[in-house]
């Protein structure tokens, strides 16, 4: 991605093409540490935990998100995560943004359409992220 198209990335401080690389590189280590928990709890779901009217998250939800939090803390400590099960808060610079299992009916039902879902932002716009339904072996 050109330079100018990272305007707006500047955090703490601004980062080279390097480091910018770095970030799609360890967003996609988080996302492949965490597949292997979405194909195996769908065995193993588990009680629900209600979130509001027809909205649930399960123990692979929270397994998932704290695999990918972690990923993230290590490899980019000075990025804000915000994470669909455990909050945070939006962020005016960069921040990472997980739903960490995208289609949680889907997933409680058996339907393989279901994904992890984890993006960078910037100001609130997005500058890549990945979607990987591990049940279909697509991203």
């Amino acid at each position: 991605m050109p330079a100018h198209d990272r305007r707006g990335f500047h955090g703490p401080r601004a980062r080279t093409d390097g480091e910018f690389n770095d970030l799609w590189l360890t967003c996609g280590r988080a996302v492949d540490s965490a597949r292997r928990l979405l194909v195996h709890g769908r065995a193993h779901v588990g009680g629900l935990i209600a979130k509001g009217d027809r909205d649930y998250a399960t123990r692979v939800d929270l397994e998932i998100e704290a695999e990918i939090k972690a990923v993230l803390a290590e490899a980019s400590p000075d990025i804000p995560f915000l994470g669909e099960e455990s909050g945070g808060t939006l962020q005016s610079g960069p921040m990472w943004v997980l739903d960490p299992v995208d289609g949680t009916t889907n997933f409680i039902k058996g339907s393989p359409l279901c994904a992890i879902s984890l993006a960078l932002l910037d100001g609130g716009q997005p500058l890549f992220g990945i979607v990987d339904l591990p049940l279909l072996d697509e991203r």
